[in-house]
């Protein structure tokens, strides 16, 4: 599944994000900004997102910390998520970075066409049945076609990841056959949605059928 490639324009476009502070640094080797939530681009929310960052000794990020948020959980899930990727030069760090943590900046500025290309992206998604890119297949578990033999539904819910992929995925309701849960769990994480559904967080429901 593929968005068309006006759309994969325009998201490229105007779906961009203004940062400044340590974010505009040359001691930073590694500083991906994060793609712009496509609801809070929707509900033209903007703002700036100051986070803690406590780095390693090669410089990657150990631990995100928000000192201070956005007033949206949206862009403050998908900054955080960004500044786990980061890394500074490592001949650049001092002691207080890896014992007091490093403050940065992150602005989600809404340009004045993302509100729409969001309602084009979310209305494709929608004709399509889904917002991802990737969904890896889910594979019953050979003791429920040998010894269960019941159907069964497991509902998840999990964070959109910086990657892509679901993260802190749980299980809501489970489908009283543990092998069924475990293979929901780990098969809904070789799913990939796209960029713009990063920090969202998704319930899905997951059918075994024998």
């Amino acid at each position: 599944m593929r968005l068309p490639r006006v759309l994969l324009f325009l998201l490229i476009s105007f779906f961009v994000l203004l940062s400044k502070g340590e974010a505009a640094s040359s001691d930073w080797l590694e500083a991906p900004q994060p793609p712009y939530p496509l609801v809070s681009a929707l509900h033209k929310y903007s703002g700036t997102v100051t986070l803690r960052l406590y780095l390693k000794k090669d410089g990657r990020v150990k631990e995100v910390k928000i000192a201070k948020g956005s007033g949206s959980d949206r862009l403050d899930a998908a900054a955080r998520m960004a500044a786990l990727q980061w890394r500074l030069d490592p001949a650049k760090l001092t002691p207080p970075d890896t014992e007091k943590g490093r403050l940065i900046e992150i602005e989600f500025k809404r340009g004045a066409n993302d509100a729409n290309v969001a309602r084009a992206v979310l209305l494709d998604a929608g004709q399509r049945g889904s917002a991802w890119q990737r969904r890896g297949v889910i594979r019953t578990p050979s003791s429920a076609r040998y010894f269960h033999r019941k159907p069964g539904t497991v509902l998840l819910q999990f964070t959109i990841g910086f990657d892509g992929h679901p993260s802190a995925v749980k299980v809501l309701q489970s489908s009283g056959y543990p092998p069924y849960d475990q293979a929901a769990i780990d098969g809904i994480q070789t799913w990939k949605a796209y960029p713009q559904f990063v920090g969202e967080t998704v319930k899905v429901p997951i059918t075994f059928v024998l």
